[in-house]
């Protein structure tokens, strides 16, 4: 697969304050600058451009996770060798990164509800690296739980794909602990759905 060279002459780096209240959608973004192969026929990235990317990717996790059948609209905002590595207290790190695929299945867990809400972005153009600074609410809806709001931090590795298609390829991703239940919930609803799914498709054999 081949990603193009981010390093445009000059470059704008810095700080933006969101309200989560107010997270506004944009139009996806389709930034790209040179390619290794000396192509000078791409746009060149911006803060702005990618500030509204990050936007758009937000508020379609928002709208996309959860629901099996929607969770694969987020597939086409990750590089196909995405790696994750999680630092989650008090666990230690995982043995190797998440990949693509078990990042989407993360996602699945119907009634379950994950508000990520950003609070700032801190974006290195040259670097093409995103820290973003969040807060997550989990509830459950058919029982009406809530969980206090989870603080984490994650640093996204961009990359240009062959379609000069924006990716994030990399997540380094750190969180407060998790309360224990939550996980109970989470893996009951992702297990429901899937086997939902299953017995769905055998039923549908003639």
């Amino acid at each position: 697969m081949c990603y193009y060279s981010l390093l445009p002459d000059s470059v704008h780096s810095g700080l933006r304050y969101i309200d989560p209240l107010k997270l506004e959608a944009s139009n996806n973004l389709r930034a790209s600058n040179r390619c290794f192969k000396n192509r000078t026929d791409l746009m060149e990235p911006t803060y702005e451009n990618i500030s509204k990317w990050f936007d758009v990717y937000f508020d379609d996790v928002r709208k996309s996770q959860g629901n099996l059948e929607t969770v694969p609209n987020l597939r086409k905002y990750f590089a196909s060798d995405l790696e994750l590595t999680m630092y989650t207290a008090p666990s230690p790190p995982p043995r190797k990164p998440m990949s693509r695929d078990a990042l989407l299945m993360s996602f699945v867990h119907p009634g379950l509800q994950e508000d990520i809400l950003p609070r700032y972005y801190a974006i290195d153009v040259k670097q093409m690296i995103v820290v973003v600074q969040f807060e997550i609410r989990f509830s459950d809806a058919p029982s009406g739980k809530k969980w206090a709001p989870i603080q984490a931090s994650a640093h996204y590795h961009l990359a240009i794909d062959e379609n000069k298609d924006l990716k994030i390829r990399r997540i380094h991703y750190w969180t407060e602990a998790l309360p224990e239940d939550l996980f109970e919930f989470w893996a009951r609803h992702r297990d429901e759905a899937l086997t939902r799914h299953a017995m769905n498709f055998i039923n549908a054999k003639p």
